[in-house]
């Protein structure tokens, strides 16, 4: 939630500013990392309804990696380069917790 948030400010930033198209991208890019693989953990979480010390650890592992993708959102859509290597190693970070 609070990346998604990052993004919207970001994309509202570049809008203001007269590159929509430029934060449009980038906020597509950011949405649909946490989207994906927050709607996987949650569809697990939904089907098979555990409840022990495995399940609750992978739950602190996306948050955290939820975590890293939002701060790297506005290093991404301020200049790209390591903002981008930050959202991507938080995607990886949530895709491993499944």
């Amino acid at each position: 939630m609070v990346a998604i948030a990052q993004a919207g400010t970001a994309l509202h930033h570049a809008e203001a500013e007269g590159h929509f198209f430029t934060g449009i991208n980038g906020y597509l890019m950011v949405f649909f990392a946490i989207w994906w693989a927050w709607m996987n953990f949650t569809w697990f979480a939904t089907s098979y309804d555990t409840d022990d010390w495995l399940y609750r650890l992978t739950t602190i592992v996306q948050i955290g990696g939820s975590l890293t993708i939002a701060a790297g959102v506005p290093r991404m859509m301020a200049t790209g380069g390591a903002g981008v290597t930050l959202v991507f190693t938080g995607y990886v970070i949530m895709r491993l917790a499944m």
